[in-house]
């Protein structure tokens, strides 16, 4: 896993303005995996260099300001709340100063980061540095913890107190448990967990409430802020279809024991790597599994107790598929009605959840793109669609449309499946 470091070097402010300002004036470099994110060349000196000269305090107001959603809100599949990015690049921290487009996007236990080149003509500078990187969120909240606090810490030697930052920064270290969590469930929703109505922290405090605390990451990542209790009363009715199903599944529960955990790699590597152990031990490593009937062959199970099936509007879907432990102590499964192509790659996604677990007990997928939805997609796409089957299918180097088509009705999944299992597994150029 890569590395976050903010260095920082205390400097003479010369004619800065403002105590905040002339007390927190620095070198400031950012390291992304060692390399500098904070490269600019100086077009005033004709120089390049690694570090930037300006005051802190405005950074990290921004970041205190901004905490929770940097923490918790991931970019979702539908629109995005208003000011998405304001929330998450720094270059919304500026106020005038030089400072790096460089984007902060969680994505639960994992954060990318992106930085892209910038000219800034007002500050005489240039960002050259382009890349991105996938890091521990728990070392990245650190990380930025850290450059809050050593601001801080600054404003207090210089004898500066209660300013906005320090007050801020205050009400977050000091909150208590249950507070923090609903501050991160209004950034999983995109809001301000400090700028809410009475009506909607009480809504947003009844809605957890009725859900299973294990889903409230995944849950709240993917609903939408108008349509709360719609949606969770959509997600109880399927936990009830599950829950008074009394049917037994003894052959998944088995191949879930003799899989191997935990699961190491990329978020992609682990869904692709359990796809074929799970394949390896049903014994079929080069079976088509292009229909309903052929998985539930695969599996072992009774098409009729394999799962439920709940018709809801479209537009309060909070999932896309969903796991449960029923009556009987074994795994159900709900999938809101759609074409089958696209059922039984939900279904797999949801199978996943179920069979990856120590101690499965419910589980969500959703469209979001969050590490955990990015491992049930990954098994999913590669237990329907082996790259090493698709390889021997491919005509070419190179393949078209036409050739994803057809190869995509041999096995059952759409399109879109075949062409990013292609250009993930790097198979093919696709024409």
């Amino acid at each position: 896993m890569g590395s976050l470091k903010f260095e920082v070097e205390w400097e003479d402010p010369l004619a800065a303005r403002g105590q905040e300002l002339r007390a927190t004036w620095a070198s400031l470099r950012i390291l992304v995996d060692n390399q500098p994110v904070t490269r600019v060349e100086d077009s005033r000196s004709g120089s390049v260099r690694s570090h930037l000269h300006l005051p802190l305090y405005p950074l990290a107001e921004w970041l205190a300001a901004n905490w929770w959603s940097l923490l918790a809100e991931s970019p979702p599949d539908r629109e995005p709340q208003p000011g998405f990015h304001r929330r998450h690049n720094l270059r919304f921290a500026r106020e005038g100063y030089a400072l790096p487009n460089l984007s902060f996007i969680p994505a639960g236990e994992r954060t990318t980061l992106v930085w892209k080149p910038e000219s800034i003509p007002q500050t005489d500078v240039a960002f050259l540095s382009e890349g991105s990187a996938l890091l521990d969120s728990t070392l990245v909240r650190d990380e930025l913890a850290s450059l809050v606090e050593t601001v801080i810490g600054r404003l207090d030697d210089r004898g500066l107190h209660e300013t906005p930052l320090q007050q801020d920064w205050a009400a977050i270290r000091d909150a208590e448990p249950e507070e923090a969590e609903f501050c991160r469930l209004a950034a999983r929703l995109g809001l301000d967990p400090y700028d809410l109505s009475d009506e909607m922290q009480s809504e947003l405090i009844e809605v957890a409430g009725r859900i299973p605390h294990s889903l409230h990451e995944e849950f709240f990542a993917a609903a939408n802020p108008t349509q709360l209790r719609a949606q969770v009363e959509s997600l109880n009715d399927s936990l009830g279809v599950i829950r008074s199903m009394d049917s037994r599944l003894p052959e998944l529960d088995s191949l879930r024991r003799a899989l191997d955990r935990p699961l190491n790699g990329s978020s992609w590597e682990q869904g692709y790597s359990t796809a074929r152990e799970v394949r390896s031990l049903l014994h079929a490593d080069s079976r088509l599994i292009p229909t309903h009937e052929a998985l539930m062959n695969v599996l072992r199970v009774d098409p009729e107790i394999w799962a439920g099936a709940v018709t809801m509007p479209r537009t309060v879907q909070p999932f896309s598929s969903l796991m449960a432990m029923n009556a009987s102590r074994s795994p159900g499964f709900v999938v809101p009605l759609r074409p089958e192509e696209a059922w039984r790659f939900e279904l797999c996604r949801v199978l996943f959840e179920f069979l990856s677990a120590d101690k499965p007990e419910v589980a969500i997928a959703t469209r979001t793109r969050s590490e955990r939805q990015k491992r049930n997609r990954a098994f999913a796409a590669e237990f329907l669609a082996p790259a090493g089957l698709i390889r021997e299918r491919l005509p070419d180097e190179c393949v078209g449309e036409d050739d994803i088509t057809d190869i995509a009705q041999e096995f059952g999944v759409s399109p879109f499946v075949i062409r990013h299992q292609i250009e993930n597994h790097g198979l093919a150029q696709v024409s």
